[in-house]
């Protein structure tokens, strides 16, 4: 059971930043009026998105990290170096890259 939930974390995880970057961002610039208020509403998806990635994460972690069960050994230990990948880029986005993109403004153009 623990293992096919894990499959099923991964598989909510990829989903939802699949369909995120691919279709509800899009649509949003798409259908609000102006590309303002569409940026605002894509900053607090991603905002969601990056807890909905930790927490994934984090629950992937604690039920690959058995060492003494042989099923989850064969394919837990490089699996568990992409998730600490995806959480550490998905904490870099929202501490890092975010905060720039704010601090940075509006661009008037000539």
């Amino acid at each position: 059971m623990k293992p096919r939930f894990g499959i099923v974390l991964a598989a909510l995880w990829w989903g939802s930043l699949t369909a995120l970057g691919f279709l509800v961002v899009p649509m949003l610039f798409v259908h609000l009026g102006s590309p303002a208020a569409a940026g605002a509403m894509a900053a607090k998806l991603f905002t969601a998105q990056t807890w909905l990635s930790t927490a994934c994460a984090i629950l992937m972690l604690l039920i690959f990290n058995k060492r003494d069960d042989e099923a989850l050994a064969a394919y837990a230990w490089p699996a568990m170096k992409f998730i600490v990948a995806g959480l550490l880029l998905a904490l870099l986005v929202e501490f890092g890259v975010a905060p720039r993109i704010v601090s940075a403004g509006p661009r008037v153009q000539a």
